[in-house]
């Protein structure tokens, strides 16, 4: 994970920790195990001597470097100084106790799957989900779904959402989608309050070609609710498997279903 003398990148969100306390004493920890780091403020770049790279902010500081490092092998290790911190694999008070751990190897590399959607010549990439809705926010879209080129359905909805697992416990899940296990083999396609009763989440095999085909020219597609594009044109979206996935250094501290209960307060009692 770390090879002898390799180097540790530690990435900060400066907007989360704009005192420098989290960066004076996640040093003090760094110094303190003698490891080689560095500080990095631009994670698209100039990282081809990093081992692994510590990012420290919220799940959005996470979602945004996890599409810039698609491109790059060096897998993550997240430490929340953010809100929620769903994606995290700790908070900034266990770093201590988990850096030996990562140091020695004892931790896992785990794999999510991204996805990418085409749309005439322009592509984009997300790890949670791309959600397409109107332009004018005051209208509706109107998108006929393919799976494999088999039409699931037409959907007249406030927006319409192709969801990885790891995305299923954000916004899909806000709109009725289901909660998924973090390294399933799926997609899910989950409209958005829309007009028919009988109108349900999707799921699907990653591996399957996923079309949505706008009926109104006009409509926005997001990718992790952190960057959108508008368009004006009748062009497919074409959303498949993208052949990168995101690295994460995970402790196995802390379950998927522990996180569910701690962080979005899902009703599961402990114990039998």
């Amino acid at each position: 994970m770390v090879r002898n003398n390799g180097i540790i990148g530690v990435y900060i969100n400066p907007k989360k920790d704009q005192s420098g306390t989290a960066k004076a004493q996640i040093s003090k920890v760094l110094d303190a195990y003698s490891v080689k780091y560095r500080f990095v403020d631009d994670v698209s770049r100039g990282l081809e001597d990093i081992d692994l790279l510590i990012v420290m902010g919220g799940d959005g500081t996470i979602l945004s470097v996890v599409r810039q490092l698609c491109n790059m092998d060096i897998p993550l290790f997240s430490v929340n100084i953010g809100t929620l911190g769903f994606l995290s694999e700790v908070e900034l008070a266990e770093f201590e106790s988990a850096l030996p751990k990562i140091i020695q190897g004892k931790g896992n590399i785990q794999e999510r799957l991204m996805i990418e959607a085409t749309c005439g010549q322009a592509k984009h990439t997300a790890i949670n989900e791309f959600c397409v809705m109107p332009t004018d926010r005051l209208k509706m879209v109107h998108v006929s779904v393919y799976v494999n080129n088999d039409m699931a359905g037409r959907f007249d909805a406030d927006g319409i959402i192709v969801s990885t697992p790891t995305g299923a416990s954000a916004y899909s899940l806000s709109a009725g989608g289901p909660i998924v296990y973090p390294t399933a083999n799926c997609l899910l396609i989950t409209p958005i309050c829309a007009h028919s009763v009988t109108a349900r989440p999707i799921v699907v095999n990653a591996d399957d070609t996923i079309v949505l085909r706008s009926h109104e020219p006009n409509f926005t597609l997001a990718n992790d609710w952190q960057t959108q594009t508008d368009y004006c044109t009748t062009n497919d979206i074409v959303i498949k498997k993208s052949a990168r996935t995101a690295k994460f250094i995970t402790l196995g501290e802390h379950g998927f279903f522990d996180r569910m209960r701690e962080k979005l307060i899902y009703n599961i009692r402990r114990g039998n």
